[in-house]
């Protein structure tokens, strides 16, 4: 069982082995339970904890680098009128005076989003402090924010083709990057292999992450072999083994 990070799973291969002979049961039937289990583990992990937490990051950090005032925010009665008028000229004009922040006025979605890359950390996010140069109108800057947010979920769309191999089933907000995000060879027979890949994460740490995931399943792993051994019932997941009489 390999992943496209770089990551250690001779140990759990090795206890699932010896779960399989535990139970008596198919190495690949096995290896497909803690496959499922493993996915799950590294999608739960994987920011954001869901959708509507995702999309306030996206939110949140567009305002930092575009300034959108609403003719209902402005006091100035000049860009007021221009802004609500949707008068580019004007507004191009107003907030290059004095009198308005220096901000570089702008329609140009990709003008937003070139300053999005610019601005974004090794993790895709935005500092906090750092101030906006850019303005818009409020539609041009919530069209993007809209584009943005509509990418929410990639990560953990990476390891959905794997889940979806194993058996197991995501969302649809992730579920739809699944072809995209990563994909996967497995197989579940008499000798089982899984190769997961995924493509374009940057997210600092998230070597970390994989490990600890596949560290959680080697425990759990040698937990339910230990159960058995000591003739204690266990749920494997796709079978119980009931309690020795």
């Amino acid at each position: 069982m390999k992943l496209s990070v770089t990551v250690d799973t001779g140990e759990l291969e090795a206890k699932l082995y010896l779960l399989g002979k535990a139970i008596g049961a198919a190495p690949g039937v096995v290896f497909r339970e803690e496959t499922k289990g493993i996915a799950q583990q590294i999608i739960k992990l994987t920011p954001p904890r869901n959708l509507a937490q995702g999309r306030r990051a996206v939110e949140n950090d567009l305002s930092r680098i575009v300034y959108a005032p609403s003719s209902d925010t402005v006091s100035w009665l000049p860009l007021k009128n221009a802004i609500a008028k949707r008068n580019i000229a004007s507004a191009e004009k107003l907030f290059a005076n004095k009198r308005a922040p220096s901000f570089t006025f702008t329609t140009s979605q990709s003008d937003i989003a070139a300053q999005h890359i610019k601005m974004r950390t090794r993790r895709g996010r935005i500092n906090r402090g750092v101030k906006p140069i850019l303005a818009t109108f409020p539609s041009e800057a919530k069209s993007y924010i809209r584009t943005v947010q509509s990418r929410v979920g990639w990560a953990k769309g990476a390891w959905v083709s794997t889940l979806q191999a194993a058996g197991g089933t995501a969302p649809s907000w992730i579920s739809k990057y699944a072809m995209k995000a990563g994909n996967v060879i497995a197989d579940f027979g008499e000798n089982p292999k899984v190769h997961a890949f995924a493509h374009n994460i940057k997210i600092p740490g998230y070597q970390k992450l994989v490990d600890t995931a596949v560290a959680t399943r080697v425990r759990i792993t040698q937990r339910k072999i230990d159960a058995i051994v000591a003739g204690r019932g266990v749920n494997l997941g796709f079978a119980v083994v009931l309690t020795r009489q």
